[in-house]
């Protein structure tokens, strides 16, 4: 399990730096119509998602979580470009935490993928740290695809061939 979620997660991490390749900050900002997350929200979303695991990882995290509201599930779209993190900030933020999940999950034993998540996102009573990165590598695909919608909404072409 530990191997495919790995893989899993560099995959992820790949499709995400090519989608934010050539990405200006100013572009990160542009909202793609009169609802939806821009760029820039996206990938400091799928920071806080990362983040969140680093600590039960034995990792430490790579942004405060003060750093981070904004980006949480659930907050506002991002409108005010002054709470907005720097893109490129963001980028090797997210390649950053992507690094320490890896190695948290290198040496993670496997007998603790079947223990009780610290958390779930959905609620589920039954969560195990296993689901739990399974959610986790299922959330990052699902925004990292976003990534590349949003990509085309700014101008860039498409960047996964």
């Amino acid at each position: 399990m530990k191997e495919m979620l790995m893989l899993q997660l560099d995959v992820t991490h790949r499709i995400f730096k090519v989608n934010t390749d050539g990405i200006s900050h100013e572009e990160s900002l542009q909202k793609p119509g009169e609802v939806g997350n821009c760029i820039n929200w996206i990938g400091g979303h799928l920071i806080t998602a990362y983040n969140s695991l680093l600590t039960t990882l034995g990792q430490e995290k790579v942004w405060s979580d003060d750093r981070l509201e904004v980006y949480k599930r659930g907050a506002e779209p991002l409108s005010d470009p002054s709470r907005a993190e720097a893109f490129a900030e963001i980028c090797d933020a997210f390649s950053a935490a992507h690094e320490r999940l890896i190695q948290g999950l290198e040496a993670l034993p496997p007998e603790r993928l079947s223990e009780p998540a610290p958390y779930s996102p959905g609620n589920n009573p039954e969560e195990t740290l296993g689901s739990l990165l399974q959610v986790t590598a299922f959330h990052q695909a699902y925004h990292v695809g976003q990534l590349g919608l949003a990509r085309r909404l700014v101008g860039k072409a498409g960047a996964v061939k």
